[in-house]
């Protein structure tokens, strides 16, 4: 299965990808800002306008402004006026971006994984991004971006010979067996997973009947159950992708590392966009409307139908289910129409992962310590702990 579109197209598709040209402008900008150059307008902008369209929505939103000492503050420093949607794309149209390197465009994508939130609406930010005025500076700086394939090392498919699992320090009470309880075989832990959602999903269909507003918060993603081996490949510097890339992140500082000995001929389902997503949902649905609908419906605006894939049957056919960096640029927290009447989402997944859904890996060598290094060539970068021994 090849990729869906070029890194142009999936930079553009998808707000994930969209919020991933803003870091880079946010880098840009705020490199020059150190440097002597003074604020950059298309931050300030988008700050204002952002932290506005929060607001008229009823976000509860805090706006940070520096008046100097002794300065008055006047009404524009307390309440802004919202920038036109073509003045934000004339400021982006005035920014060029510098020659990509590896370090810039990892933490740009590392910004815009955090910034996912598949429970309430889209941020500001990513709720402008995706405005029809805004979408031909960012398809220029897609355009600048999108051969940087070979600094980065971005794969469309699964790397089955250089993936590693992460154990994140102090990641305890997340639902997994207890240290004395035997750990589950993958077919296990899947058919538990299946059982649960159809039996949660049938008792909560009655509130299918009542106002949206009424209903509470539940369970958002659409990833395999915890518990379900998991791993992604690395970048080009050899730094695993999931040390960085991290939905809903725990603000972990520590991880140990082992390589997964996968089977070269291990068959991998590929995500590489929104239409083999759809085809994973059409091949094997699995119903989780009255589970989904209040959280989904508030991240997309859409009350209908929703399906994801049910990984049990799935693991009949494929070992494993990979989503590719482009895949998820492209259609992470996007609407993804299943058929007429029903749709999907992507959310909790993260970058390059790999969920596992067979007993065919193992985990081989020594673990590898990894940490967050404030003190590194740039900030809060990943670095590997070597042995004194």
């Amino acid at each position: 299965m090849g990729a869906e579109m070029d890194m142009q197209a999936a930079l553009l598709a998808g707000r994930r990808g969209r919020r991933l040209l803003y870091e880079l402008v946010a880098a840009s900008q705020l490199e020059q800002d150190t440097e002597g150059g003074g604020p950059a307008p298309v931050l300030g902008a988008f700050h204002d306008a952002a932290y506005l369209v929060a607001k008229e929505r009823g976000d509860a939103v805090a706006r940070f402004v520096a008046v100097p000492e002794g300065a008055p503050v006047t009404t524009a420093d307390l309440e802004p006026v919202m920038p036109t949607d073509a003045e934000l794309a004339a400021l982006l149209d005035q920014v060029a971006l510098p020659e990509p390197s590896l370090p810039t465009v990892r933490r740009a994508l590392a910004a815009s994984v955090d910034a996912a939130m598949y429970w309430q609406p889209p941020d500001g930010e990513d709720t402008l991004l995706g405005r029809a005025d805004i979408i031909p500076p960012l398809r220029r700086l897609a355009g600048a971006l999108g051969p940087s394939r070979p600094v980065t090392g971005w794969r469309d498919a699964c790397a089955r010979a250089d993936q590693w699992s992460i154990n994140w320090d102090d990641v305890q009470g997340l639902g997994g067996p207890g240290p004395e309880e035997p750990v589950p075989s993958a077919a296990e832990c899947l058919a538990r997973w299946k059982k649960q959602v159809v039996r949660e999903n049938g008792r909560r269909r009655r509130e299918l009947r009542r106002p949206l507003r009424k209903l509470g918060s539940g369970s958002w993603w659409s990833t395999p159950p915890f518990g379900t081996v998991r791993s992604t490949g690395r970048f080009a510097d050899g730094t695993p992708v999931g040390l960085w890339c991290a939905e809903d992140g725990m603000g972990w500082r520590g991880a140990q590392l082992r390589r997964l000995s996968v089977p070269a001929d291990a068959p991998v389902y590929e995500i590489t966009g929104p239409n083999s997503w759809a085809r994973l949902c059409r091949q094997y649905p699995l119903e989780v409307t009255a589970l989904r609908r209040r959280d989904w419906f508030d991240t997309t605006g859409r009350d209908g139908r929703w399906v994801i894939p049910d990984f049990s049957a799935v693991a009949r056919d494929y070992a494993g289910v990979h989503l590719s960096i482009a895949g998820y640029l492209a259609t992470a927290g996007e609407v993804v129409p299943v058929d007429e009447h029903t749709a999907s989402l992507i959310a909790g997944w993260d970058p390059d992962a790999t969920y596992w859904l067979r007993d065919e890996t193992a985990l081989v060598g020594q673990a590898q310590r990894w940490v967050l290094d404030d003190a590194g060539p740039g900030p809060d970068d990943w670095v590997r702990v070597r042995s004194s021994g």
